[in-house]
């Protein structure tokens, strides 16, 4: 009788945006049907958006899982910035893809302004503190410095 012999593995890595974006791009292809033979949609399938996307938020909640090392964190947060950074940076290299590709009958002038206009909104809605007066201490306590009735210079 063969005795039980440890395999040490080595340990996961933690993955990488190109890891995540290589991730979604497999999420959406088994989520998407054949492309259509006829139709207004010819040569084009159809993805099943709500699959793929939970497919997304289980990978991101394992990593953070798998990586906190019994460390606490606030779950909301850490899935909400994992989530928001690989979709942001999924839809911002795809609209870039999209204004290089000369199979695409695109204007290139469009894409761009999307995604410039994209970039500008995502970094207001990262950085303007007028964001955070409006929608905090509404549902929960806080005190925030820049919002009505803030108490005090002291924050935890």
């Amino acid at each position: 009788m063969k005795k039980n012999r440890k395999i040490n593995l080595p340990a996961p890595k933690k993955m990488t945006t190109v890891d995540y974006l290589c991730a979604v791009e497999y999420f959406i292809a088994r989520n998407t049907t054949p492309p259509a033979t006829r139709g207004k949609n010819k040569g084009h399938g159809t993805t099943n958006t709500f699959r793929w996307l939970g497919s997304l938020a289980m990978l991101c909640h394992n990593q953070i899982q798998l990586h906190s090392q019994g460390k606490q964190y606030d779950g909301n947060m850490a899935l909400a910035a994992t989530l928001g950074l690989v979709l942001c940076a999924w839809y911002a290299q795809v609209q870039r893809a999209k204004g290089f590709d000369p199979n695409r009958p695109l204007s290139r002038r469009q894409v761009f302004r999307k995604l410039a206009k994209f970039k500008s909104e995502l970094t207001r809605a990262i950085s303007d503190d007028r964001i955070m007066g409006a929608v905090w201490g509404k549902q929960q306590e806080w005190n925030f410095p820049f919002g009505k009735g803030a108490k005090g210079g002291k924050f935890v």
